[in-house]
């Protein structure tokens, strides 16, 4: 907090100065005036948080202070300092906007109320803007391609800058915006109790699912801004370095002169957030690292491909995420596990995100092994009772195979049956039975049609086939042989001169 004393007796200025640099809060003097003048002067070029001024001073006294003064520090409390005989102009400057008014000599305690009072207020100020600001980038972020972002009003004239946050730890994955929320509140907080940051506005914004953005606005017509927005990301950076237990990567726009430029940037990062996989957590990432990463050959498919991954095994879709990785082994990724320093991060992005052992001194080959048994996890990670309801399913499955072979069975009617996804029905019941479903059913009906033609010796094929759940015969005949090597009109001759039947 900004703080100038002004008043004509030295004595007093050096009683307020020693009182208020003795009380632990974030307190700086920027200031000392002598008279009205030197304090108006004081407020345009300091930008005060808190005035303390006497209301009897040479060449402009308080009260007129105040009420110039009032124009170039709005922001500012004011406070005054009046002896007993002055009552009636301390009202005078309550009624001008001072906050309190002080008896001289100040008493230390009173000195203390007048500044917590001045921060809870300066608080109140900064949170109230920083909830309009909010307010008015989600509307941004809602209205996206629309032609009222471009008649936005509010925020025009003010320089903008974001940095978006991407929480990688799996144990957190479940929460992951209440870990960003939290994360986000303390930067924006740690940025807040700064006096130099002051004029800076702040908004926590969710525009994707997965992430969490932080953004700044700073008017146009402050002097040394990019100072600034550095100090403030140095700031941020300085809050995530204290979290090092969280894999979080950070990806920055920069500072843009306007709101279009800010979206565009915004734009370009998501678009190319799946290549954060090739960088250490918490450096900032720019537009312009990523693109030149992603300008090597194939290396945004891989990234992407290892972004679908990760998703995939956190829904449990154990078969597509076996075919992902299938399909990352098919690509020509030899450039990727030569290029040693990105392959590392790769390597502790995915043990991060799924809990992968992939090791960065693997061979490709055992690389994608490794990936391929993380997948088989997915199948045993669920507890004991858990594994018990999942033997039943695929007993009733088969229960129902048994009984109702001749009937249009698919297994996706039979997930529905059970509540489960067809996917995730299919590669239990061949974990269990060591084939797939449809093989399961097709060897039924062909035991079932083996013994129909054996047992009864007047049945015609076409009838066989009606019977096991085949309406076409031919289809059926070609099934059959493929099953027992022979044709269903040779089946008895074959039994009959005692040939084995597979």
């Amino acid at each position: 907090m900004n703080v100038i004393l002004a008043d004509d007796e030295r004595l007093i200025r050096s009683s307020l100065r020693s009182m208020l640099e003795e009380l632990p809060l974030p307190i700086r003097i920027v200031g000392e005036a002598r008279n009205g003048e030197e304090l108006l002067e004081l407020a345009r070029t300091t930008s005060p948080d808190l005035i303390f001024v006497d209301i009897r001073m040479p060449k402009m006294d308080g009260l007129e202070a105040i009420r110039q003064g009032k124009a170039h520090a709005s922001g500012a409390s004011w406070v005054i300092l009046t002896g007993f005989s002055e009552f009636k102009y301390a009202q005078e400057a309550i009624r001008l906007g001072a906050s309190r008014y002080l008896l001289k000599p100040a008493d230390p305690e009173e000195v203390e109320k007048c500044v917590l009072e001045a921060i809870e207020e300066q608080n109140k100020s900064a949170y109230y803007l920083n909830y309009e600001f909010e307010h008015w980038m989600t509307m941004r972020f809602r209205l996206l391609g629309s032609q009222k972002v471009a008649d936005a009003a509010g925020f025009d004239a003010y320089r903008l800058s974001g940095t978006t946050l991407y929480l990688c730890n799996p144990d957190s994955k479940p929460n992951e915006i209440d870990v960003l929320q939290r994360l986000a509140a303390d930067i924006q907080q740690s940025i807040a109790k700064k006096t130099e940051f002051k004029e800076v506005r702040s908004a926590i914004v969710s525009p994707e699912p997965d992430s969490l953005s932080i953004y700044w606005a700073m008017s146009r017509e402050r002097n040394g801004y990019e100072t600034l927005f550095e100090a403030i990301e140095r700031q941020a950076y300085s809050v995530l370095s204290r979290n090092s237990n969280l894999a979080v990567h950070v990806a920055k726009t920069g500072v843009c002169e306007d709101l279009s430029a800010l979206l565009r940037r915004t734009e370009e990062l998501r678009a190319l957030s799946p290549l954060r996989a090739f960088f250490p957590f918490h450096d900032p990432l720019t537009a312009l690292q990523l693109r030149a990463e992603g300008d090597k050959p194939d290396r945004l498919y891989v990234a992407e491909g290892l972004e679908q991954l990760i998703n995939l095994f956190r829904s449990k879709d154990y078969v597509s995420y076996l075919q992902k990785v299938a399909a990352l082994k098919k690509l020509n990724c030899d450039s990727f596990f030569r290029d040693v320093v990105p392959f590392r991060h790769a390597c502790r992005y995915l043990a991060e995100s799924i809990g992968s052992e992939v090791r960065a001194d693997m061979s490709p080959t055992q690389w994608f092994h490794c990936l391929h048994n993380q997948g088989d996890k997915l199948l045993s990670e669920s507890g004991t009772s858990m594994q018990t309801d999942k033997t039943d399913v695929i007993q009733k499955v088969a229960d129902f195979v048994d009984k109702r072979y001749m009937e249009d069975i698919a297994i996706g009617t039979l997930a529905g049956e059970f509540n489960v996804t067809p996917n995730y029905l299919s590669t239990l019941f061949r974990k269990r039975h060591g084939v797939t479903f449809v093989k399961y059913l097709t060897n039924t009906r062909m035991l079932k049609a083996k013994e129909l033609l054996l047992t009864k010796s007047g049945i015609k094929v076409h009838e066989v086939a009606q019977a096991v759940g085949y309406f076409s015969t031919r289809h059926f005949t070609k099934l059959f042989h493929e099953h027992y090597g022979c044709y269903p009109s040779e089946i008895r001759e074959r039994v009959g001169q005692g040939k084995e039947m597979s």
